[in-house]
């Protein structure tokens, strides 16, 4: 579990250093109002990077490493989420009653 954690940290670091560069050249690359070898030079470099970088990022809980129904906002497994729930760990978080 704790290599998959560090091979999930390594993506993000590698996509971090990545993605403004390749915001900037799409948004170059779609710009009409540069002549067509600057167009064409900027789509060349586009292509050095992986296209699927993004989508190869997994939520991960940042306890357990456990990858199945992550909260986004927290960044914790429900399991997890309950058992500090219950503990009295996450303020404001109290059992419903109705």
């Amino acid at each position: 579990m704790k290599s998959k954690l560090a091979a999930d940290l390594q993506q993000r670091k590698r996509f971090k250093t990545t993605e403004i560069t390749q915001k900037i050249l799409k948004s170059l690359s779609q710009n009409q109002t540069l002549p067509t070898f600057q167009q064409w030079w900027v789509k060349l470099n586009q292509t050095d990077y992986p296209k699927n970088a993004r989508v190869r990022i997994k939520n991960r809980c940042v306890l357990t490493g456990r990858s199945a129904s992550v909260s986004r906002n927290c960044q914790l497994s429900r399991i997890q989420f309950r058992e500090l729930g219950r503990s009295g760990c996450i303020t404001g978080l109290q059992k419903s009653s109705w």
